[in-house]
C-alpha cells in the first residue's frame, strides 16, 4: 500500500513513480533501508 502513496521522507513523491529511474529506485532502497535499521527520519 505505501508504494503507491506520497511519502514524506521522499518529499511527497510515491514510492512506485520513482521505481522508474535508476536514481529514484536508489531513493527508494534507502528509504527501506533505513526503516529496517529503525531510522524514521
Amino acid at each position: 500500500k505505501w508504494l503507491n502513496e506520497p511519502n514524506r521522507a521522499l518529499s511527497w513523491k510515491v514510492p512506485a513513480d520513482l521505481m522508474a529511474s535508476e536514481t529514484g529506485a536508489y531513493e527508494v532502497i534507502k528509504l527501506i533501508t533505513r526503516l529496517e535499521h529503525g531510522v524514521y527520519s
